[in-house]
């Protein structure tokens, strides 16, 4: 198990339920006991001091069995599947600068965090890959709680999305020069709910420029704008939220016509498959605009649609 799981009660509850575990702990109040805590060094002298110092200990019913071992920091580890701690012999192949090619390496490591390391299963390997590309930071400690868990479960999908992927490409046999790598595959999935999130913003302005058509007695089309009816509170709510360069200009107390909505001609003309409109069509009033892209419009949905879809 991961550290926010491992404690010396938890495990001592497994053995009661005849369930074996074992995996790394946090070394304050999940149970390791103190003899067994080693601190982080402050300066590079005690690092050096440090690195390799292997402590073991035994609790009081001798149920539970506690290490440290000082890699780049400590890590501490309770354990019930184990019955003693010792230091295994491992090779592994490491770059040699000088002769420039791979040279094998004998070294020491804890029989405990060997056994951690190669059955963790999808632990650790799991948190690594939804680290890369994470859609929370630092920022998130001045959210709402709610926001973490959604976060984290947003994120824990895309992860099993993308093993899904890879397992779908093993099954086809998809050389890898072909298969997206993890970057790939988000960027890919991003784009498309994109794409699916601006089809389902579209539709859900039942009164359209594309859906609000409406032809009136003398056979022109009129296009009716998609904006509720402007009130003094509303006005004030949606200029306040468009603070900074495209911020929303009110027309409404300058002198003359504003002109036709730029945005719901733009959408009339896509209508026609990028041509001029072949009927005479009449577009709602501009009452609004922007300062930056000096693009009117006839209302907030329309500069909000135009600057974010």
């Amino acid at each position: 198990m991961d550290n926010l799981f491992t404690s010396r009660r938890f495990l001592q509850y497994g053995l009661e339920e005849k369930c074996l575990m074992a995996g790394v702990a946090r070394a304050t109040s999940r149970g390791v006991p103190d003899c067994v805590v080693q601190q982080e060094a402050r300066c590079k002298s005690d690092l050096e001091k440090a690195v390799g110092t292997t402590r073991f200990a035994r609790t009081a019913d001798f149920k539970v069995l506690a290490a440290s071992v000082y890699d780049a920091k400590p890590v501490h580890f309770l354990s019930t599947i184990h019955s003693a701690a010792s230091m295994i012999t491992k090779n592994r192949k490491v770059w040699d600068a000088s002769a420039q090619s791979l040279k094998e390496i004998d070294f020491e490591r804890l029989n405990i965090a060997n056994d951690y390391n190669h059955n963790m299963n999808g632990v650790d390997i799991a948190d690594q890959l939804r680290d890369h590309y994470r859609f929370d930071g630092p920022w998130m400690r001045q959210r709402k709680w709610w926001w973490a868990l959604f976060l984290w479960g947003l994120g824990v999908a895309v992860v099993n999305a993308y093993l899904l992927y890879r397992r779908q490409c093993e099954l086809r046999k998809v050389p890898k020069c072909k298969q997206l790598s993890h970057l790939e595959f988000n960027s890919a999935l991003a784009e498309a709910l994109c794409g699916q999130c601006k089809v389902a913003a579209s539709n859900l302005f039942t009164s359209s420029a594309s859906a609000a058509k409406k032809r009136s007695a003398d056979g022109a089309v009129k296009v009716s704008g998609y904006s509720p009816r402007l009130t003094p509170n509303l006005l004030k709510r949606w200029v306040s939220r468009t603070v900074g360069k495209h911020s929303l200009l009110d027309l409404s107390t300058r002198v003359g016509d504003g002109g036709p909505c730029q945005w719901c001609r733009y959408r009339a003309k896509n209508e026609y498959d990028g041509q001029a409109p072949t009927e005479v069509v009449t577009y709602p009033k501009a009452r609004f605009g922007c300062k930056e892209c000096d693009v009117w419009f006839c209302g907030p949905a329309c500069w909000n649609e135009f600057h974010h879809l």
